[in-house]
């Protein structure tokens, strides 16, 4: 996402020497773009606005947290009390609450600062699911993930399409997201977001990775760093922020997005692209 983008090849070896090999027999995936990766080496001793922006709402957590507590040990005293079925139904709706304290917030907006250079890939993310979603197992999305995990990382300043990813030398995140998407849409998830954010909250560069909602909850899904999908739990509130998300023919804002990190500017051809992908 920037042009200045920091990889995960560049701190470490290759991974086509260290990995297992690009399967260049599954075409069903395509992948090939990459956003800025992330810049773990730099601390910063300033709080940064997103994790202000969500302090009222952390505040909240713990409070709503506390009262979980309460009931729970209230009930364990008292297990015949009147009140036992109120206070029962009070802590699952409190969970329930904590639970979306967990979930990404977005807010849907008519544009976001990436549209531009996203033309290019604009049909892919607003195409249809195609194959049936019951088929799309946690395991075929790794091996579709390791695909491209495998393919070595290099900075695009446009948004390749899958066929570009599948078929070129290298990809960077962009890429990669992108064909996954595809890739997941193929397979007949219509529940998958193409999220643009900072992959560490130190991070001065933007990064692009995928998220997907199933009925066990969220997956995290990043071609450019990871082998495999994990849970979006595990992330906390440093790592994998997002900023802007594409979802079939919507766009979103991230509530406690404040920063607007696209400011686009000329490149040798005159073509304009953000200078933070």
């Amino acid at each position: 996402t920037g042009q200045a983008n920091s990889s995960p090849d560049n701190r470490r070896k290759n991974c086509s020497q260290s990995n297992p090999g690009r399967d260049s027999s599954d075409g069903s995936v395509t992948a090939g773009l990459r956003f800025h990766g992330s810049d773990e080496g730099k601390r910063v001793c300033r709080i940064p606005p997103h994790c202000q922006a969500d302090f009222a709402g952390s505040v909240v957590a713990y409070a709503v947290l506390l009262v979980i507590i309460v009931n729970m040990v209230t009930i364990s005293i008292h297990p015949y009390s009147l009140r036992k079925v109120g206070l029962v139904g009070l802590t699952l709706f409190c969970l329930s609450c904590l639970s979306a304290f967990a979930q990404s917030n977005y807010i849907s907006v008519n544009s976001t600062p990436y549209d531009r250079q996203m033309l290019r890939v604009r049909s892919i993310l607003t195409a249809s699911a195609t194959g049936k979603q019951q088929n799309l197992s946690v395991a075929l999305v790794n091996h579709w993930i390791g695909n491209l995990r495998a393919i070595p990382y290099g900075f695009s300043t446009q948004w390749k399409t899958p066929e570009e990813v599948q078929f070129g030398a290298y990809a960077d995140c962009k890429g990669k997201a992108v064909a996954l998407y595809n890739a997941m849409h193929s397979g007949g998830a219509d529940n998958v977001r193409l999220v643009i954010g900072k992959r560490l909250s130190t991070s001065r560069k933007t990064h692009a990775w995928l998220e997907w909602a199933t009925t066990s909850g969220t997956y995290i899904l990043d071609p450019t760093f990871n082998w495999s999908a994990f849970r979006a739990e595990r992330t906390g509130r440093t790592s994998y922020i997002p900023l802007y998300a594409y979802a079939g023919g919507k766009k979103y804002r991230a509530a406690g997005s404040t920063r607007l990190l696209a400011k686009n500017q000329f490149l040798g051809g005159g073509q304009h692209v953000a200078s933070r992908l």
